[in-house]
């Protein structure tokens, strides 16, 4: 199977992260959205942003550990505020 195109891949990861938000506020958990989100940054949209927008991959990196810590405690204005971070990195970048 194909890598999705980095359009494809960004937009996944922005909703797998709008998942895990859901999951916290039911108080569901969101431990494997989160996973599965930041498993998106992978083939070419991580490459293209390793090349042309190096900043902006740490930013999206750092965020994305923030997101995580935010699911564990079940911190739904952490996560959305690291979702905030990454669409606006992954839109810069």
């Amino acid at each position: 199977m194909a890598a999705a195109p980095p359009w494809q891949a960004a937009r996944a990861l922005d909703a797998g992260l709008a998942d895990a938000q859901t999951k916290v506020i039911l108080e569901e958990g969101s431990g494997n959205e989160v996973e599965r989100a930041a498993g998106r940054l992978a083939g070419p949209l991580r490459a293209g942003l390793a090349a042309a927008a190096p900043t902006e991959l740490r930013e999206i990196k750092s965020a994305l550990a923030a997101a995580r810590r935010a699911s564990v405690a079940g911190d739904e204005v952490g996560l959305a505020a690291a979702r905030g971070q990454i669409v606006a990195a992954l839109r810069r970048g």
